[in-house]
């Protein structure tokens, strides 16, 4: 790939637009023969004071977001983060066709989990990719940063794509929306779970914590596109308010849920079982899972895989009473039994192996 191609920049010097380029990163640990370094800001330094040690490794280009002193030449760009992100996608352009990125405080892990199960069920090759890494048919791949940096990402959507998978699920942290690791991704539908304090670490205050996650949203995602949110959650009416602002469909699920709503759940040892109303109809769901909050991420994962296309009469049940109103109907569910049931939460391993890189 040239350099010209790698950073779409118009106005780049015409003796760099031909050159020839091997690979990109933020790593100058990383950086070989051929290579572009992109020095990132950080809390922790500058990725302008690591230039000398990529040079020495074989890098030759530098891209920035200030001037400076430079042993190798330097391109100044406004944002350096969002440059490498898409860059990366430039340079891996291979992602699934279908992408669904779910955010909120908590639930993201179960969402994706559940989203990709109901896809595999429903026969699509699909995959998820967060906290617990990344989880296809081929089994489990355990990765560190629950939304992974641009090159990463985009090398393993391009791995994915490779591989055949066509629908992935993934986690989108208020870290990884806010230092532009998603930028390069091309996202086809949205979830939002919850918002309650925490990582006050990155964020300066809770509002500044919650314009990172709205990030998704207003910035993102394209107009028309859908987004499903959890209505019963505290900050739904402004995530709703945000998704409007940026022309977003709304897709509302739980018992304020305004596209899927939550007419009861009925919990006992084993399962939740739960009437529905979606379009009309009413539904029943055998949910192999307990708690009130596990009710909620499935909620979510219905309504992404409605959104990107699935018909939820696939992984439900109408109801005696709905069928009885809509005699007549050929869309009635089938016999076999739903995806929903082939539901199960993330195992305690696993779970005890990644909860704490949760979030980052």
């Amino acid at each position: 790939m040239l350099l010209s191609e790698l950073l779409a920049t118009p106005d780049l010097e015409p003796a760099l637009r031909g050159l020839k380029i091997a690979g990109l990163t933020a790593d100058s640990r990383m950086a070989r023969d051929g290579f572009v370094f992109f020095a990132i800001p950080g809390h922790a330094g500058d990725g302008m004071s690591y230039v000398a040690d990529a040079a020495a490794r074989g890098a030759g280009v530098v891209v920035a977001q200030r001037a400076a002193q430079c042993p190798l030449p330097l391109i100044v760009v406004d944002d350096v983060r969002r440059a490498l992100a898409l860059a990366a996608a430039r340079f891996y352009p291979r992602q699934p066709s279908m992408i669904a990125a779910v955010t909120g405080t908590s639930g993201k892990t179960s969402v994706v989990a559940f989203l990709r199960q109901i896809w595999a069920t429903l026969g699509h090759e699909a995959a998820s990719l967060g906290t617990v890494g990344i989880v296809d048919s081929r089994g489990a791949h355990y990765g560190a940063l629950t939304t992974p940096e641009p090159v990463e990402l985009q090398k393993t959507l391009d791995d994915l794509a490779a591989r055949g998978v066509t629908h992935l699920a993934m986690e989108a942290s208020s870290l990884g929306i806010d230092q532009r690791r998603l930028d390069g991704m091309r996202i086809d539908v949205a979830g939002f779970t919850n918002f309650s304090r925490d990582h006050l670490d990155h964020h300066a205050d809770m509002e500044d914590y919650f314009a990172a996650k709205m990030r998704l949203f207003d910035t993102l995602m394209r107009p028309g596109q859908t987004v499903v949110i959890d209505a019963d959650s505290d900050v739904a009416s402004r995530v709703i308010e945000v998704c409007r602002e940026s022309g977003l469909t709304i897709f509302s699920v739980g018992s304020k849920g305004e596209a899927i709503t939550l007419l009861s759940a009925t919990p006992n040892a084993l399962a939740t079982p739960l009437r529905l109303a979606y379009e009309g109809a009413e539904y029943e769901v055998n949910l192999p899972l307990a708690g009130a909050f596990q009710v909620s991420n499935a909620l979510v994962a219905a309504g992404l895989a409605i959104a990107s296309g699935d018909d939820p009469s696939r992984y439900s049940r109408r109801s005696k009473r709905s069928k009885a109103r809509r005699a007549g109907s050929n869309s009635s569910g089938n016999a076999r039994a739903p995806p929903f049931s082939s539901i199960t939460p993330i195992s305690r391993t696993r779970w005890r192996r990644c909860s704490p890189l949760c979030g980052r």
